[in-house]
């Protein structure tokens, strides 16, 4: 019986967000490799017959995927007689994010995350959040909420 099984893993990923440092190698290759020797066993390793890396999606595919998911969303929503509009502003004066972190895989966080901080270093957002290290993470200012009332800020 023959088998083909694919895995999936973000071995290296948020490592190959990161900017190079200094005057020294400025490229990241091998470095999937160095992540994957590191992750799992030779055991495991000696059983692949090839290790796939895939680079990050450009813009205009991005843009694409968003397009389809929102095409989506509103075919749902219509069979619900509800309509919604989006304004696909390509600058954004305020982005609002709501628990950006809550559904992502534990291992896709740190690549979320450092995406995230490029992005709004250039923004302002108005990030919701019930994790103080995501809050940390990505605000210049922190405000807490309880009960409706402002705690601390």
């Amino acid at each position: 019986r023959n088998v083909i099984l694919i895995m999936t893993t973000n071995a290296g990923a948020s490592d190959m967000a990161r900017e190079t440092v200094g005057f020294g190698n400025l490229t990241r290759e091998g470095e999937d490799e160095q992540a994957v020797q590191k992750m799992f066993t030779p055991e495991f390793r000696n059983r692949l017959d090839a290790v796939v890396a895939f680079g990050y999606l450009g813009k205009d595919t991005v843009a694409r995927v968003v397009d389809k998911f929102i095409l989506q969303l509103e075919l749902q929503l219509a069979e619900q007689d509800v309509d919604i509009q989006f304004d696909k502003a390509a600058e954004p004066r305020l982005l609002l994010l709501d628990e950006p972190f809550s559904a992502l895989d534990a291992a896709a966080r740190p690549l979320v995350r450092e995406l995230l901080v490029r992005v709004l270093a250039e923004r302002t957002a108005l990030v919701i959040s019930h994790d103080p290290g995501d809050a940390a993470a990505l605000a210049e200012h922190v405000v807490v909420l309880e009960h409706g009332r402002v705690a601390a800020g």
